[in-house]
């Protein structure tokens, strides 16, 4: 015990320049224990369950960007929804939780309170994610078609991350496509894809492809993580990688590989990734973060299909990175 906590804080030591450790929990020592897991399991399920209000749903908790009554897939209801579902089909939870006749109550609102302009074509924030949670609890043909409306009509969108963007809309087919093998998914699937692919550029100033992002401020900005930036697009691609022609196919592993090396930030043996493609200003800095949104987990996890003949690749890739000077530097 006494060597594994001198490791631990040997690594907070060496990676301390790749994340602040005042934004996170200290890594616990605690041994895995199934039976305690699958308790704090079953008490989260029950406490969601009793606190659900079916003209409500879930409060908001005050630390959350969002107000009022949240319905989304991000922090809404409907995330809870699938969760509930999901934890209670794989064996994790019982509950009694009619997911069918919750998400039907949040569809019914949110198509009655919320901007089509704004919301309707969002995967994580509006009614796609809604109509997708919707026909997997229902089976509903009026959800899948409204879904495959919302998913058609959202090519156009131009902020090319999975929030709000192509990229969202595509990912909602490929589940479609997985459930139902319909091929009307695998068209509006790949269609997406393509429309990913063609706003995929290669930036000189990184020296590998990336999609820039327009988002909440005027100008576009390149970020990284699965949510609004790189890894999430990446998530995608490879998710239609058996779809495609080998050559297209090839070349999506070879910028994946390329990308991630050319902006990750090392320290020795370790790496991180910030939430921006570009150095920050030293009077605008952008923390240093190790959570799904930004940083390794997520910018890695999400590309948890990548191919593992390939990693040879991808670490090649690395090394180059580390000598290259277009390689963004630490701040």
């Amino acid at each position: 015990m006494r060597k594994r906590v001198a490791g631990l804080a040997n690594f907070a030591m060496r990676a301390f320049v790749l994340y602040d450790p005042g934004r996170h929990e200290p890594l616990s020592i605690t041994r895995w224990d199934e039976s305690a897991a699958r308790a704090a399991i079953a008490e989260i399920v029950a406490d969601a369950v009793e606190h659900f209000d079916a003209a409500q749903f879930w409060p908001a908790h005050p630390r959350e960007d969002g107000q009022g009554v949240l319905k989304g897939l991000w922090m809404g209801a409907a995330g809870a929804i699938w969760a509930l579902g999901y934890l209670a089909e794989c064996g994790a939870a019982s509950t009694r939780f009619d997911c069918a006749d919750a998400i039907s109550r949040v569809h019914a609102r949110f198509r009655g309170e919320e901007d089509p302009r704004i919301y309707s074509g969002s995967f994580l924030m509006g009614e796609i994610g809604i109509d997708l949670v919707r026909w997997r609890f229902t089976g509903e043909r009026a959800a899948a078609d409204r879904l495959l409306d919302l998913i058609e009509g959202n090519a156009a969108q131009p902020t090319d991350e999975i929030m709000w963007g192509v990229p969202g809309a595509a990912i909602a087919a490929s589940f479609m496509w997985d459930a139902t093998h319909d091929e009307r998914w695998r068209v509006a699937f790949l269609r997406q894809v393509e429309e990913l692919w063609a706003r995929w550029k290669y930036r000189p100033e990184f020296d590998c492809h990336l999609w820039r992002q327009r988002l909440y401020q005027p100008q576009p900005r390149i970020f990284l993580g699965p949510v609004h930036g790189f890894s999430g697009n990446a998530c995608v691609m490879l998710r239609a990688a058996a779809m495609l022609g080998e050559q297209r196919r090839e070349e999506l592993y070879d910028r994946i590989a390329r990308a991630i090396a050319k902006t990750a930030h090392l320290e020795g043996e370790y790496a991180n990734w910030l939430g921006l493609a570009e150095t920050p200003a030293p009077s605008q800095p952008w923390p240093w973060l190790v959570q799904w949104c930004h940083g390794a987990p997520g910018t890695l996890g999400a590309l948890a299909a990548f191919p593992k003949d390939r990693i040879g690749n991808w670490k090649r890739c690395s090394r180059r990175a580390q000598s290259s000077p277009s390689r963004p530097a630490r701040s």
